[in-house]
């Protein structure tokens, strides 16, 4: 049975790209909700240690305005939390690739790119002084 929402994920490389920062939100504003309910901070306490308005900490923990590193480090000091460290651990899931550029988990290379560069190797040579020339 076909898996609608891989299929319509695995269509570009857009959507995937997509899928990956809704997920990265939704597991940066889940930590922090988890935090808050285990220190017995509401919405409204976290808003004043940080000087914003409730609406502003509701649109940050609902995903509608966009959390910098910033004001992640904001709800950090005013939840009393280390700062968080970004660790991005290798993935085993296959390259997404739309011919022109290929990302292998957070390396993007550019097929077209590299293909000029390598051909532009094979055109060069060192020089007894050390200079590199090109051979054409």
């Amino acid at each position: 049975m076909s898996n609608y929402f891989e299929d319509w994920k695995n269509e570009s490389v857009d959507r995937q790209r997509l899928v990956v920062e809704e997920s990265f939100i939704l597991d940066v504003t889940e930590e922090i909700h988890l935090k808050m309910e285990g220190l017995g901070v509401s919405r409204v306490q976290l808003a004043e240690r940080m000087g914003k308005s409730k609406a502003y900490v509701s649109q940050l923990l609902s995903g509608s305005r966009n959390m910098t590193l910033r004001s992640l480090a904001d709800i950090s000091f005013a939840l009393g939390l280390e700062t968080p460290k970004v660790v991005f651990p290798a993935t085993e899931t296959p390259p997404a690739t739309n011919g022109e550029w290929t990302s292998y988990g957070n390396v993007v290379r550019m097929s077209a790119y590299r293909a000029r560069a390598e051909a532009d190797e094979a055109d060069k040579c060192e020089t007894d002084d050390g200079w590199v020339r090109a051979v054409r």
